[in-house]
């Protein structure tokens, strides 16, 4: 067969294996092993017994949306000499590898004497990827002038296949970021777009590559050859803009999402792979380009992926893409309320301050000009951040109103079938504390309030178990009937709502709170205002296993309670023994005054002066403030720590000792201060600066490490309660 279609084409038979220039003649590295092979493996396999009439070309399709076409089958041409050598009774021509079979010394690659037809394309595989081997070694490492005269010696080499995987010089020189070079390899005359449109064994092109790698101007420059890149899929069917996804370019992912074309006539609205893009957009924390999608598919708000999750399903797993789940400092939250942002649904070039070389000679005024824009750019940058992270708040809560308008077109049944398959949404916005979903879809559908968001859970009751206080208080927002409806009621073993608040907190709530006797007051903190809201026969109902609620309480934090007397009393043993030490000393420097007594009467010799009224009052000061704070601490050890104790006793005595300590410390340094100036002033007039400096230091010191921790226990004790007074404002 081979030997006639041969003659009828005028073509003759090739008898020397020499290396081939042309993709038609590129030979195979992947043969069938007798198990079978899977459909999904985009290989070439060698078919000695195939029907075909002639070999299949493993050119690249434009658009390859099955893995199954991507198996192509070749026919090399030593099979075809062999077969016509035989049938004309000629013995084949053997090539120069094979001739060094039959000598004294074997090769440590030796054929073996009668190889059989599986063995042969694997060594001519071999002999292939050794002879590409500095054209690829060139690519990887961008050696031009390498590259160049390989492939002015062969022309074709930009479509042979130079690696194992079928890879290209193109593929090589992307994989390994090398821009300059894949520039000026498009650069050539022979470069063509079926030449840089090859796919390897995987399916990628070299602009998934480059996609991936974040160059712009390379996938601009690669676009403008072949626009067919943009559509063509690797064998899991992902364009070149999933792949850019994971880069860190954002113009790159707004320039391809511009570019593709995602509608397809096969899909009725848009290409199947769409909702995993946009997932890994959200995820990329690119909500901008996200709403862009959105905004021209309007059904792609309710689009889910491959294990069925949808766009608010992304959203509500990541509370930080909101204002209620970012971490913003003081001062962020500052500039927060005045940065001004808005949604465009076009590339969001951010405007970043340039750097500029100042042509001032070495001068003050020169200095000061580069000091003063550093400074400015510093704020520039930090201004940035807030507004980069405002944009995706704003983006993020427009996503949101997306997802509901497509709703609003829906029933009952199908919003609730929605929202509940196959995970709860509400849920995980409950878990995470993400307000802003909450409140937007119980604002356009107040039924929500009764939908089951887990076994025998409603939103109360999910928020409650959570310790989510911002939903308790958009619940309590919609109208005090719906909150006492929501709080009656049995679960699972007859059991309240007061006895979901008397289980222990969730670890990511339990452990936003450092130290475990401020957990414990937390803990008792929400349990007491449950109980306000909570129908009195309820108080003191009884579950299965016969307990209240406040027995379960005590049941369920008897460890926690534990945990806090014991870091209650090594807090106290800390702090007692500095208030002693300060106390010591102060008190004998008060019979020690500096300078000395009259010898007559006894008075202090620099009684008269400044610095010595400055010693004698932050000398009592500070002893009286170190003995309050030595009490304190004293109370505390002595304390019985039952389990109401934390909720205000104990606090609230920790907070007078270390706010006393405090001003015992503060004092006895002012004091130590106040009596070098005396001492030192008759040598040093100026003594008194650089001393009032050096003492600033210990109490910074003490203010970093401790103020925190007083911050937060006067917060959490004289406070405002965290769930604000019902109702606090109007449900909107």
């Amino acid at each position: 067969m081979f030997q006639s279609q041969s003659k009828s084409e005028g073509v003759q038979p090739n008898h020397r294996n020499s290396m081939p220039n042309s993709i038609s003649e590129e030979p195979i590295n992947r043969l069938p092993s007798n198990s079978g092979g899977s459909a999904n493996q985009s290989q070439l396999f060698y078919m000695p017994n195939s029907s075909s009439e002639e070999p299949i070309h493993p050119l690249p399709s434009n658009l390859r949306g099955s893995s199954h076409q991507s198996k192509q089958f070749f026919e090399p041409e030593i099979e075809l000499e062999e077969e016509e050598a035989e049938s004309e009774g000629l013995k084949p021509n053997v090539s120069p590898s094979s001739q060094s079979n039959s000598s004294s010394e074997e090769p440590i690659n030796q054929l073996p004497s009668e190889p059989d037809q599986l063995s042969r394309p694997v060594i001519w595989t071999a002999e292939r990827l050794n002879y590409y081997r500095p054209l690829f070694k060139a690519a990887q490492s961008g050696d031009w002038k390498t590259a160049k005269s390989f492939i002015d010696s062969d022309p074709n080499v930009l479509t042979a296949h130079i690696s194992i995987n079928f890879g290209t010089v193109l593929h090589i020189a992307a994989e390994c970021c090398q821009w300059k070079f894949v520039l000026m390899l498009l650069e050539l005359d022979v470069s063509t777009p079926h030449s840089i449109a090859v796919q390897n064994t995987t399916g990628l092109t070299a602009l998934h590559y480059v996609a991936h790698g974040g160059s712009l101007k390379t996938a601009k420059a690669l676009v403008e050859k072949n626009a067919n890149l943009l559509q063509m899929v690797d064998n899991r069917g992902c364009l070149p803009l999933a792949s850019a996804v994971f880069s860190k370019s954002k113009e790159l992912v707004w320039y391809l999402s511009l570019k593709t074309r995602v509608e397809s006539p096969i899909f009725p609205f848009f290409i199947p792979s769409l909702p995993m893009i946009l997932r890994s957009l959200i995820q990329a924390g690119y909500h901008d380009i996200a709403l862009y999608f959105v905004q021209r598919f309007p059904r792609l708000a309710l689009a889910k992926d491959e294990h069925g999750n949808s766009l608010l399903v992304w959203l509500a797993k990541h509370p930080s893409y909101f204002f209620s789940g970012s971490n913003l400092g003081f001062f962020q939250k500052w500039i927060y309320k005045f940065v001004c942002v808005e949604i465009k649904s076009a590339p969001t070039h951010s405007l970043a301050l340039q750097s500029r070389s100042f042509t001032t000679q070495d001068t003050v005024l020169g200095w000061f000009k580069r000091l003063l824009w550093e400074a400015i750019t510093q704020f520039a940058h930090s201004i940035k951040i807030v507004r980069d992270a405002k944009m995706t708040h704003e983006c993020a809560i427009e996503l949101v109103n997306h997802v509901v308008n497509e709703l609003s077109k829906m029933s009952y049944s199908q919003i609730c079938h929605f929202l509940r398959n196959p995970r709860s949404i509400l849920l995980f916005a409950i878990e995470g504390g993400v307000e802003e979903i909450v409140r937007t879809l119980l604002r356009h559908f107040p039924d929500l309030t009764v939908l089951r968001v887990g076994p025998q859970r409603n939103l109360l009751h999910a928020a409650i178990e959570c310790r989510q206080e911002k939903i308790v208080n958009i619940i309590k927002e919609i109208s005090p009937t719906t909150m006492e409806a929501l709080s009656s009621g049995w679960l699972e073993s007859n059991n309240t709502t007061l006895h979901l608040a008397a289980k222990l907190a969730p670890a990511f709530k339990l452990f936003s709170v450092s130290g475990a006797a401020l957990q414990m007051q937390r803990e008792l903190q929400w349990f007491k205002e449950v109980e306000m809201y909570t129908p009195p026969a309820f108080r003191v109902w009884r579950n299965s296993e016969g307990q209240t609620a406040k027995d379960g309480f005590r049941i369920a934090h008897k460890k926690l309670s534990e945990d806090g007397e014991k870091w209650m009393k090594d807090t106290a043993n800390s702090c007692m023994l500095v208030s002693t030490l300060i106390a010591t000393v102060l008190f004998a420097a008060a019979f020690t005054v500096p300078g000395g007594n009259v010898n007559d009467n006894g008075i202090p010799i620099f009684l008269r002066t400044k610095a010595f009224t400055i010693f004698a009052i932050s000398n009592a000061i500070g002893l009286f403030s170190s003995l309050t704070s030595l009490l304190m601490f004293l109370a505390i050890l002595t304390a019985r720590y039952a389990i109401d104790d934390f909720l205000e006793s104990l606090p609230k005595k920790l907070i007078i000792g270390l706010g006393s300590l405090f001003i015992a410390i503060a004092a006895m340094i002012i004091a130590f201060g106040a009596t070098l100036t005396i001492v030192l002033s008759g040598r040093w007039h100026c003594v008194s600066v650089p001393i009032t400096l050096v003492a600033s230091f210990p109490v910074a010191i003490f203010v970093m490490l401790q103020l925190p921790l007083f911050v937060q226990m006067v917060q959490s004790t004289y406070g405002a309660s965290m769930f604000r007074p019902l109702p606090s404002r109007k449900f909107k």
